[in-house]
């Protein structure tokens, strides 16, 4: 055998070895399809339950690094048909470290936090479950319809009494007060006394001619405060609104979609003007302890992730006639991850106490 001969046997050999080695060596874990993977528990998951489908989400997060992962949690779903999403559209979730968005002071922070969302994002309009402004009620004359309101504080129940009959004697029928109901709408005007007069009575939402722009000084003189609160036929839920009307329905959250059962996450839609992308929302909200922000929908769609998995509104999981196929034969939860990882890379991810992840053959992975 001549060298130029015997040169090739061997490169040839160690081709031969190469391709042997890239076929089952280290690096060919990462190219072969999809890998199954038991999630071991004891009972076994139950996704019913919400917060096992949150921690199912954080294992599906970590697993997620080495490549994509399908389980009986979709990985995304439709923005929920009541916040009416257009192409501009941003769904942000907004939790609260400690007790709820319905509390007083929450609300009034909820406020405060779309007010600075309006201001740094070019007048983005906000909504969520608290209304922002509502218009005059119906009672309300049509001639001051587009005109303003205003909250009159006295000292005592009397004191507003006596300072709202002054205030009516001077400006007549530019302005309207709760009184101004006849003895025939007794009941209207108890509903109203309820919504529009503090539970102590010594403050009240009144309604003016927008030409009236000296109510605070004859308000002053009748030893009262009057300030402004509202313009063009709306009343603006302010914090002060929301800390003298806390009882008032117009001052509470609507938790129909937008706030989650426990009352720690809420939804707020975010509208953004034309040409404004979505910043950086943490510097957004910045200034709000105790609260975190983040984007969880665009475009329509919403992201599984820990915080969405656990807002009542959203349902990740997938269909019920599909959900025994991501169930081993043992009754674990089951994962796939394409491409496949390894036993290191595995064993790597911490997972919840009592849980355990292991690799199966993908001969029994039936997705």
């Amino acid at each position: 055998m001549n060298r130029g001969h015997l040169l090739g046997v061997i490169g040839l050999a160690l081709l031969a070895l190469c391709v042997v080695w890239w076929l089952n060596g280290p690096s060919s874990t990462s190219n072969q399809g999809p890998q199954a993977i038991e999630v071991v528990t004891q009972p076994p998951i139950d996704l019913e339950l919400m917060e096992q489908r949150e921690l199912l989400t954080l294992t599906i997060q970590k697993l997620a690094t080495f490549g994509k992962v399908r389980s009986a949690l979709e990985s995304e779903i439709s923005i929920p048909e009541f916040v009416g999403a257009s192409s501009n559209t941003t769904l942000l979730l907004a939790q609260r470290q400690t007790g709820t968005w319905s509390e007083m002071a929450a609300r009034q922070d909820l406020v405060r936090l779309m007010a600075q969302i309006r201001g740094r994002l070019g007048g983005a309009k906000v909504t969520t479950g608290l209304v922002s402004e509502l218009p005059f009620p119906n009672p309300v004359p049509q001639e001051l319809k587009s005109g303003r309101c205003w909250r009159v504080k006295a000292s005592t129940a009397n004191a507003l009494k006596e300072g709202l009959s002054k205030l009516k004697k001077e400006f007549g029928e530019r302005l309207w007060i709760i009184d101004d109901l006849p003895k025939a709408k007794a009941f209207e005007a108890l509903a109203l006394r309820m919504e529009l007069e503090t539970k102590t009575g010594n403050a009240a939402l009144v309604f003016s001619l927008s030409e009236v722009d000296r109510l605070d000084l004859a308000a002053a003189r009748a030893r009262m405060q009057a300030i402004d609160c509202g313009r063009n036929g709306v009343v603006e839920v302010l914090p002060f609104i929301i800390e003298e009307f806390h009882h008032a329905r117009f001052t509470q959250i609507d938790n129909k979609g937008w706030l989650s059962t426990k009352g720690d996450r809420l939804l707020l839609k975010v509208d953004l003007p034309q040409g404004v992308t979505p910043p950086n929302w943490g510097r957004v909200v910045a200034g709000f302890p105790g609260m975190s922000v983040h984007q969880t929908g665009q475009g329509g769609r919403v992201q599984l992730t820990p915080a969405t998995v656990l807002h009542d509104q959203f349902d990740f999981r997938v269909a019920p006639n599909e959900r025994s196929q991501w169930v081993s034969a043992q009754g674990h939860a089951l994962l796939i991850v394409e491409p496949a990882v390894t036993t290191e890379q595995l064993e790597s991810i911490v997972v919840p106490s009592g849980w355990s992840l292991k690799l199966t053959h993908r001969s029994q992975a039936r997705p």
